[in-house]
C-alpha cells in the first residue's frame, strides 16, 4: 500500500496518511498556503509569491513537470547494465523522435543523469561520433558491457566504444535506412557486420551484450538467431566470429559424440527473450515462447549452449534441479554471485548457477516484474507495462519489496536529478480498494487487486494485516470444507463491535468476520444462488449486494440486483425488505414513497447518520433520506439535486445539482462524497451542498492558472476518520488523506 505519515508544517505538527501514487491531494489550504500531496511528498505552495517548497517525503515528479525541480524521471530500457557502483542504460522518451539517449544511475549517491545523446532529433535516428555530451547519437542502444576500463555499447548495426568522453564505431556499421548495413560477415573491425537490432520499448531491460574476460558476446535474437563474439585482444584489431550452431527453429541443444567430443548435433534458437547475461564464466538466455519455457547456457570457450533448467515445451511452476525445474515464460534474468534471478509470470525464480536448484523466492502475482540486476544485497527490476513502467526493489534476505520510482509514462520527457526515496511497501503495486470504514482507530479496507479478495485492517503507522479474506477466489480461510468461507468480490463492510459485516456482490450473501481471530461466518443469504426472499440466515437471498451500512444493532444492504433496502438484525440474520420491490427490479425511476412504493436507480453510498439512512443515486443525481416511523417502516425522500439534470452546482436542497454521487462517509453533521471529480459536502442541518475542492475540468488531472496551482482529481471514495478529523480517499491507486 506505499502508506506512510509525514508531518507537514510546524502547526502543531499534523499528520497526513497517504500513498505514493496519489497525485495532487490537497491536504490543508489556508489563507496564505496550501499543502499538496504528490507521490510521497508534501510540497507546499505560497500564495504570496507562488513559491513552492518540499516539506515532507521525495520531491515529485508531476509538480517537478509543473513548476520545476530536480526528481528523476526514468526507465531502465536498452542495454542496462551494472558496472561497479553505476547502472548504464538507454531510454528513449517517445516524444515523437526515435533518437535513444544514454543515461547513468549511480546507486551510492542516488543520481541519475544523462550522459550523452539528443532526446528530441525528429525523424530517423542518426548515429553519430563524437564527445559524449555534445556531439554524439545514438540509434537505439540495446546493449551495454564492459571490457577493462572500456565501456561499449551496442547500437543499431555496430558496436561503439567510450573513450574518455568521445564515442566511436569499433564494429559493424552505421544505418542510413531500415537495417542497411546490418550483416552476418565475420572479419575485423568495421569490415565486419552484425544483425544487432533496434530495441523497442515494450522491452523493459533488455541488454544484447555481455563481457567475458577480453570478449564481447551478441545475441542476435529473432534474426539470424546467433551469438557473435568479439574478440578485443588487440582492442585496435577486434575480430568478430559466429559461434558454432544457432539458426532459428525449435529449440534444441549443442552434441557432441562421448568418445571424439566432436560436435554431432549444433544448437538452435526458438523464441529467445532479448537478454544475454553472463556469471563471468558462462552466459545464459531465456527461451521464452512455447516451444521454450527453458534457461540455456552458452560455454564461451566452446560455443556449445545446452539447457540446463526446465523442461523445452512443457510450462510450469514447479521448484527442482536443472531440467526437473518448470518455467512459464522466463523473461529477463539478472546475477547476483552464484544465483541467477529470472522473470517468470510465476514470480521472480532463483537458479543457482553450480547446483541448477531453482526456487521461488517471489512467488505470485503479488511480483509481476522484470528483474533487471543486484546491487548490495537488493534485487532491482521494473514492471513490463506498455505504457508506463514502476521500478521496483526488493531485499534479498528478507523479500520485502520496496517501490525505487513511480510510474513513468515515456512522453513525459527525461529528468535528470534524484531518484524517488524507495518507500517501504509490502506489496510494490498499490492495491484497488473497493470499500472501506473506519472503526477503533483502524481502517477497514477491502482489495479487490495485487493481493487478492482480502479485508485488510489498517494501523495508524500504514502497516496493515489481513483481517479476513482469501489470496484467489477459490481458497478457503476458515471452517469446514463444505462451507463457503471465501469473500469473493467483497463489495461493502460495517463494522460492529469486533465484527466486521462483508457483502460479497458475486456470491449474493452477507458474511461476518471476526476481526480477533479472522474466522469467516455465514450471516445471510445462499451462497453462489441469487434470489430475493426474506428470511433467516440462509432462508433469506441476496442478488448482487453491493453496499451497507449499521446503525450499531441492524445493518442496511443495497441488494443491487433487486434494487431495494433490505434490514438485516446482526444478532440473527433475520432479513427483511424496508424499500423498494424486487418483482419491479427492471424499473429504474426516481420515485420517492413509502416501503415497497419507492424506486431506485443505482445506489453508490448508503450511510447511516443520526437515526436516518442516506442514499446517493448515482442514475438520477441526487441524495436522498430514509425516515422511519414507530413501527419500523421506511420512507425515502430526495434531499438535494433535480432528478435527471446532471451538473455540478453548489446550493441548498434540491436547487443543488449532483452528477454522479459516489460512496459517502460523515462527520455526524455532514456528508462527504466524490462526485465527477470534485469532493463535495452536504451539511445535514441545513441542506447545504458545497465542493470542497476539485480540479475545473475532471478531464485534467492538474492544471495551472492565474498564478495558483489547480488540484487533481479526487477519485475513489471517502472515509472519515474522527480521530484526527481526517478524509481517507480509497481507490484504485491505494489511500490518500485529506485534512
Amino acid at each position: 500500500m506505499a502508506s506512510r505519515f509525514y508531518a507537514a508544517g510546524a502547526e502543531s505538527a499534523p499528520k497526513f496518511f497517504f500513498d505514493a501514487q496519489s497525485a495532487g491531494t490537497i491536504f490543508k489550504a489556508d489563507a496564505s498556503s496550501v499543502y499538496i500531496g504528490h507521490y510521497g511528498a508534501v510540497r507546499k505552495l505560497d500564495l504570496s509569491n507562488n513559491s513552492v517548497t518540499t516539506v515532507a517525503g521525495p520531491a515529485p515528479s508531476l509538480l517537478n513537470t509543473l513548476l520545476g525541480g530536480s526528481h528523476a524521471r526514468f526507465t531502465l530500457e536498452g542495454g542496462v547494465r551494472k558496472i561497479g557502483t553505476s547502472v548504464y542504460f538507454g531510454q528513449t522518451p517517445y516524444n515523437g523522435t526515435s533518437t535513444t539517449v544514454l543515461r547513468k544511475w549511480n546507486l551510492d549517491t542516488n543520481q541519475i543523469v544523462t550522459l550523452g545523446g539528443k532526446p528530441d532529433d525528429p525523424g530517423h535516428a542518426p548515429q553519430i561520433d563524437g564527445e559524449l555530451a555534445t556531439t554524439a547519437r545514438f540509434n537505439s542502444i540495446n546493449g551495454i558491457a564492459q571490457v577493462g576500463d572500456v565501456v561499449y555499447i551496442s547500437d543499431v548495426c555496430s558496436i561503439r566504444k567510450i573513450s574518455g568522453t568521445s564515442v566511436s564505431l569499433v564494429v559493424g556499421a552505421y544505418e542510413t535506412t531500415w537495417r542497411d548495413s546490418c550483416g552476418t560477415t565475420d572479419g575485423i573491425g568495421t569490415a565486419s557486420r552484425l544483425y544487432t537490432g533496434r530495441n523497442y520499448w515494450g522491452n523493459r531491460g533488455v541488454n544484447l551484450m555481455a563481457s567475458v574476460g577480453s570478449s564481447l558476446y551478441t545475441l542476435e535474437p529473432n534474426s539470424t538467431c546467433k551469438i557473435r563474439k568479439i574478440d578485443l585482444t588487440d582492442p585496435d584489431q577486434p575480430v568478430v566470429t559466429t559461434l558454432p550452431g544457432g539458426g532459428c527453429g525449435t529449440p534444441r541443444d549443442t552434441l557432441r559424440d562421448p568418445g571424439t567430443a566432436t560436435v554431432t548435433q549444433t544448437a538452435v534458437f526458438g523464441d529467445v527473450f532479448p537478454q544475454l547475461e553472463t556469471d563471468g564464466t558462462y552466459l545464459y538466455f531465456s527461451e521464452f515462447n512455447t516451444y521454450g519455457h527453458t534457461i540455456r547456457r552458452v560455454d564461451p570457450v566452446t560455443g556449445d549452449i545446452t539447457t540446463i533448467a526446465g523442461s523445452p515445451g512443457i510450462a510450469g511452476s514447479t521448484d527442482g534441479i536443472g531440467t526437473a525445474a518448470r518455467f512459464n515464460y522466463p523473461s529477463a534474468l539478472a546475477v547476483d554471485g552464484g544465483y541467477l534471478y529470472i522473470g517468470d509470470s510465476n514470480g521472480v525464480r532463483r537458479m543457482n548457477v553450480t547446483t541448477l536448484e531453482v526456487t521461488t523466492p517471489f512467488p505470485g502475482s503479488s511480483f509481476p516484474g522484470l528483474p533487471v540486476f543486484a546491487h548490495s544485497g537488493r534485487l532491482y527490476g521494473q514492471t513490463n507495462a506498455a505504457l508506463a513502467s514502476l521500478i521496483w526493489s526488493a531485499d534479498l534476505a528478507s523479500g520485502a519489496v520496496s517501490r525505487v520510482s513511480e510510474r513513468f509514462s515515456h512522453n513525459s520527457g527525461l529528468v535528470d536529478g534524484q531518484a524517488a526515496v524507495t518507500l517501504d511497501n509490502d506489496n510494490y503495486q498499490s492495491d484497488s480498494y473497493a470499500f472501506g470504514v473506519y472503526s477503533g482507530g483502524f481502517l477497514y479496507a477491502g482489495t479487490s487487486g495485487y493481493s487478492g479478495q482480502v479485508l485488510w485492517k489498517i494501523s495508524p503507522d500504514g502497516s496493515r494485516t489481513a483481517a479476513g479474506g482469501i489470496f484467489n477466489s477459490l481458497a478457503l480461510v476458515s471452517g469446514s470444507p463444505a462451507e463457503d468461507t471465501s469473500l469473493t468480490y467483497p463489495a461493502g463492510v460495517a463494522i460492529i463491535g469486533s465484527t466486521a459485516y462483508v457483502v460479497s456482490s458475486a456470491r449474493h450473501n452477507l458474511r461476518a468476520v471476526n476481526l480477533q481471530t479472522g474466522g469467516l461466518s455465514l450471516v445471510a443469504g445462499t451462497s453462489g444462488t441469487s434470489g430475493s426472499a426474506d428470511g433467516t440466515g440462509s432462508g433469506a437471498s441476496f442478488k448482487n449486494p453491493t453496499r451497507i451500512t449499521s446503525d450499531g444493532t441492524n445493518l442496511y444492504v443495497w441488494d443491487s440486483g433487486n434494487r431495494t433496502i433490505r434490514k438485516v438484525v446482526a444478532s440473527s440474520g433475520v432479513v427483511t425488505t424496508i424499500l423498494g420491490d424486487a418483482a419491479s427490479s427492471t424499473i429504474t425511476s426516481l420515485t420517492d414513497g413509502v416501503g415497497s412504493a419507492a424506486r431506485f436507480g443505482t445506489v453508490s453510498g448508503l450511510l447511516w447518520v443520526g437515526g436516518k439512512l442516506y442514499v446517493s443515486d448515482s442514475t438520477h443525481s441526487v441524495l436522498r433520506e430514509v425516515t422511519f416511523a414507530e413501527d419500523g417502516t421506511a420512507t425515502i425522500t430526495t434531499i438535494a439535486g433535480q432528478g435527471g439534470t446532471a451538473d455540478v452546482v453548489d446550493g441548498t436542497g434540491t436547487d443543488a445539482r449532483l452528477y454522479a454521487p459516489g460512496i459517502m462517509t460523515t462527520d455526524g453533521a455532514a456528508l462527504y462524497f466524490v462526485d465527477r471529480g470534485k469532493l463535495r459536502r452536504y451539511t445535514i442541518a441545513t441542506g447545504q451542498l458545497k465542493t470542497l475542492f476539485g480540479s475545473v475540468d475532471p478531464r485534467y488531472q492538474s492544471l495551472i492558472g492565474n498564478g495558483l496551482l489547480g488540484v487533481a482529481r479526487p477519485s475513489g471514495f471517502p472515509v472519515y476518520d474522527p480521530s484526527t478529523h481526517s478524509i481517507y480517499l480509497l481507490g484504485t491507486w491505494g489511500i490518500r488523506v485529506l485534512r
